[in-house]
C-alpha cells in the first residue's frame, strides 16, 4: 500500500516536472491523512 506513495515522492515523473514541489507536498499531505486514519482505526501498522 505504501509503495505507490513512496514511488511518486522519490521518483518525480515528467508530467509534473514543472510543479514537482507542489505535487510532492499534496501527495505527502494525502499520505499523512491516510496514515492518521489508519492509526485512528486501531489497525496495526506494518
Amino acid at each position: 500500500m505504501l509503495r505507490p506513495f513512496l514511488f511518486f515522492i522519490t521518483q518525480p515523473s515528467s508530467w509534473y516536472k514543472g510543479q514537482q514541489t507542489k505535487t510532492v507536498k499534496s501527495i505527502s499531505r494525502c499520505f499523512k491523512i491516510i496514515l492518521n486514519s489508519i492509526n485512528s482505526m486501531g489497525m496495526p501498522f506494518y
